[in-house]
């Protein structure tokens, strides 16, 4: 697809998208760690949507960090809520959120916090 990039090797594999960057890493426990950069919104949700559904259908759990996610719109949030709703039996997701910012506003104001598991760290 054009527009598209690769980029790594090893656990951490880059894949960028328009404005959207996404990084894979494997943690100790097996868990999936997807690293999410730039913004999630309509034009960008497919990217993720790519990432997260082979992710889902092969591990117990999956963490999506969004802390360096700048912006996230109605098609962010609904994807989010689509995938728990998909993957919610086989699949628990995590999300690992900036402890401020508008990412952390919209997710608190949507109360995410009460239907996915939301840790608010700092990006280290």
């Amino acid at each position: 697809m054009e527009g598209q990039s690769r980029d790594g090797g090893g656990q951490n594999d880059g894949f960028q998208d328009g404005a959207i960057r996404l990084r894979e890493q494997e943690e100790p426990d097996g868990t999936l760690c997807i690293a999410v950069e730039g913004e999630l919104d309509l034009s960008t949700v497919d990217a993720l949507r790519r990432a997260i559904e082979p992710a889902c259908g092969s591990r117990a759990a999956v963490t999506l960090d969004l802390r360096a996610v700048e912006f996230i719109d109605s098609a962010g949030l609904a994807l989010l809520v689509d995938a728990r709703k998909r993957f919610a039996p086989l699949c628990a997701i995590r999300l690992l959120v900036s402890p401020q910012g508008q990412v952390q506003r919209v997710l608190k104001l949507g109360k995410f916090d009460t239907f996915f598991d939301v840790e608010f760290a700092p990006k280290t």
